[in-house]
C-alpha cells in the first residue's frame, strides 16, 4: 500500500494508511474468508475498494462504546 501511495504522491500517507487499516480490520472482524483491497490513483484522486466474501452485513453497534474499548466506535 505504501508503494502505491508513494507512486501517486499521496500525502499525508499516515491518514490514508489509517483509513485502509480500519477498513481491513473491520472486514477481518466480520469474516474468516478472504478479503481484497484495491488502491489506485486516478486523475480525480485516490480510489480505494475493499471487499470481503461474507454475504452478511456487519452487525450494527448498540449504543456508545466504553471509552477504553478497542472496538465499536467505527471509522
Amino acid at each position: 500500500m505504501r508503494a502505491v501511495l508513494t507512486r501517486y504522491r499521496v500525502r499525508p500517507l499516515d491518514n490514508v494508511q489509517l483509513v485502509v487499516s480500519e477498513l481491513v480490520t473491520n472486514s477481518l472482524a466480520c469474516t474468516r474468508d478472504s478479503i481484497g483491497v484495491r488502491l489506485a490513483g486516478a486523475q480525480s484522486g485516490l480510489h480505494l475498494r475493499l471487499w470481503d466474501s461474507s454475504p452478511q452485513l456487519p452487525p450494527s453497534p448498540l449504543g456508545i462504546s466504553d471509552v477504553g474499548s478497542e472496538r465499536g466506535r467505527g471509522l
